[in-house]
């Protein structure tokens, strides 16, 4: 066999060898599907031999559209929520209960029936008005305790930082309360503030 037959068999071994790495080493790659919490399917290729994780493609799942509209509900109740929070719990013993006035609008006929009753009971009892004591409420962050589209029916939890001062504001008192808030569908389909507990 002359030289140049030795070198081209050397050669043609060589890339046989070198081909039969690479199919070995890619043989064991396996393919994974893996959910991500916000509802996107992402597909990867991993190999166990090499910690290097390789994306492939993402696809996104479906959402339905009652996935879709219950989600824009919750975040419709938890802006709500907040706002009714910031509102009932800011008041000052100057302006006649008006933030509790203002949001009847807001509330189911018992929650409304129990305002009116409060407020009167508030005004029996009021002291001298000539110093002045106020509350400015603001939410800070909201839980979704409950929510049953079925029945009609949510309750959120909103937490609160409240400022409380008597006099002026120079000497103001800052607190921290979560407030519950209860709300309910009406037969329009419209959601009202049914409760709210201070906790």
């Amino acid at each position: 066999m002359s030289k140049r037959a030795k070198i081209i068999s050397i050669l043609i071994i060589i890339i046989l060898i070198a081909v039969l790495l690479w199919l070995f080493l890619n043989r064991d790659q396996e393919k994974k599907q893996v959910i991500l919490p916000s509802g996107e399917d992402i597909y990867i290729t991993s190999q166990p031999s090499s910690p290097v994780v390789a994306v492939d493609t993402v696809v996104t799942a479906p959402i339905s559209p009652k996935e879709v509209e219950e989600k824009q509900n919750v975040n419709n109740l938890i802006k709500m929520a907040s706002a009714f929070a910031e509102r009932f719990g800011s008041y000052s013993n100057q302006n006649s209960f008006q933030n509790i006035q203002d949001l009847q609008i807001f509330m189911t006929d018992s929650m409304k029936n129990w305002s009116k009753s409060y407020i009167v009971d508030s005004k029996s009892q009021q002291k001298d008005d000539s110093i002045c004591y106020g509350v400015t409420t603001k939410a800070l962050s909201t839980e979704v305790i409950n929510y049953n589209e079925g029945e009609g029916t949510a309750e959120i939890l909103v937490k609160t930082q409240r400022r409380e001062a008597m006099g002026s504001t120079g000497n103001a008192e800052i607190y921290y309360q979560d407030i519950l808030i209860k709300m309910k569908q009406e037969k329009s389909d419209i959601w009202k503030v049914d409760s709210a507990f201070w906790q």
